[in-house]
């Protein structure tokens, strides 16, 4: 059995998205404006009425991306390292919930150890934010569900320079 030339472009597509991701966390600054650009990049899409599947797809990447800048942000705040651990090790989780159980959970901090560091809850932001949008594209499009997701993505975009 032949692989679908789609399948073959999807594949070719994602291999050369990462490769944009700087793979050395020590990079930071690097990922950090990559991020604000493809977060931005992804509300430009979100209001010119790109497919649900289509945002999803690019909501997974950012949040791949929002990973690797945490990793980063690690090594520059150790004191965030603990906190942040246990936002990468709920990554694949935050994805299965419903659009309720990531407020309390991971807005809101109940499935995650207690902090009082403001930009130790702005990294976990860059993963989470994602993750929201990625459970609200599994929603009915409409109007409200894209305005959640370009909220979403807005109050990241906002405070993502702060890490750097």
């Amino acid at each position: 059995m032949r692989p679908s030339f789609s399948l073959l472009v999807l594949i070719l597509v994602l291999i050369s998205s990462c490769a944009m991701f700087s793979s050395d966390k020590k990079d930071l600054n690097k990922n950090i404006s990559l991020y604000k650009a493809k977060a931005n990049e992804l509300v430009i899409n979100i209001k010119g009425k790109k497919s649900f599947g289509q945002i999803r797809t690019m909501s997974n990447e950012l949040l791949k991306l929002g990973g690797l800048v945490i990793s980063g942000y690690q090594e520059k705040d150790k004191s965030c390292k603990a906190y942040l651990e246990k936002v990468l090790e709920a990554q694949a989780k935050m994805l299965t919930l419903k659009l309720e159980e990531i407020e309390g959970q991971y807005h809101e901090g109940a499935a995650l150890p207690e902090t009082d560091k403001d930009l130790c809850i702005t990294a976990k932001e860059l993963v989470v934010h994602p993750a929201t949008v990625v459970i609200l594209s599994r929603l009915e499009d409409n109007a409200s569900n894209r305005e959640s997701m370009e909220e979403e993505l807005k109050e990241v975009i906002n405070h993502v320079e702060e890490l750097k």
